[in-house]
């Protein structure tokens, strides 16, 4: 009878770490086309105060994204090459 696992193999086993981005996004940059929401809102919305408000949350997402792939090594996970 083989002995029970500890929590930390059971979660090794269990956890698929990041493994790299997927190679189908690679191959394309291009923006996706605008689907009939993303018109609406554009139509809708035009102070460019707000619209500058936005785009400055979205660059701290993204940076904090790009913090988080910087630490992935220290993850287990695959980093990024963003280079």
């Amino acid at each position: 009878m083989a002995a029970p696992k500890s929590k930390l193999e059971k979660f090794l086993e269990d956890t698929v770490v990041f493994l790299g981005p997927d190679r189908e996004i690679l191959k394309d940059h291009a923006l996706a086309p605008r689907d009939e929401r993303e018109e609406r809102v554009m139509r809708e919305h035009k102070d460019p105060h707000q619209i500058s408000r936005v785009r400055a949350k979205l660059d701290v997402i993204l940076l904090e994204g790009l913090c988080k792939v910087a630490l992935a090594p220290r993850c287990g996970a695959k980093p990024l090459q963003l280079m």
